[in-house]
């Protein structure tokens, strides 16, 4: 029995699968203009905008560290700009705490300390903030950088710049080393 062959003739082109009286857009089949369409909306990404509240993103020194340089600064950086008015009102403090165990700022808080931004968004709006003692710390003591949220009694707290404040206050508690846990980039 001699064996079956089929053969079939594709269309080279869409149009000449088309009939002669099929819609068009721009010469295009219809079909085609609105399958691109609907592919070039598809890809669009969705925008959407989140609102997070304000929050610390890192200390320097970090929680816990130890043999910290009695001169190094102390950073704390945030999520988003804060109020300026932060830096001067005492909402960023630096002070003597416990080691051991762990706590707040117990018994005050260094004195000649400078606040400058360490880094801000396009508007000069601080983001990071950096506190500077005059004289340096106490070897062999502990410190903490603490950021003032609305837990805390007084008031006014960290806030973003126009917007609502830090919702919990955030610490970072550190030991501070002698001299020799300073370095310098220009000792050989």
């Amino acid at each position: 029995m001699p064996a079956r062959t089929a053969s079939r003739t594709l269309p080279r082109t869409i149009d000449e699968k088309r009939p002669a009286d099929a819609p068009t857009v721009k010469g295009r089949p219809f079909a085609f203009a609105l399958l691109s369409s609907l592919a070039i909306f598809a890809c669009q990404a969705p925008t959407v905008e989140v609102s997070l509240p304000l929050g610390v993103v890192s200390f320097s020194p970090q929680d816990g560290a130890s043999n910290v340089c009695p001169h190094w600064p102390a950073t704390v950086c945030f999520n988003q700009p804060i109020d300026p008015a932060a830096m001067t009102n005492g909402d960023l403090l630096l002070g003597p705490a416990s080691c051991a165990p762990r706590a707040a700022i117990d018994g005050g808080v260094v004195s000649g300390v400078s606040a400058s931004v360490a880094e801000s968004d396009d508007a000069g709006n601080p983001i990071c903030v950096t506190l500077t003692p005059s004289g340096g710390l106490a070897p062999g003591s502990c410190y903490a950088l603490e950021a003032e949220g609305a837990d805390v009694t007084q008031t006014p707290v960290v806030s973003a710049d126009g917007g609502d404040p830090l919702a919990v206050t955030v610490r970072s508690i550190f030991q501070v080393g002698g001299p020799q846990s300073c370095f310098s980039a220009d000792a050989g």
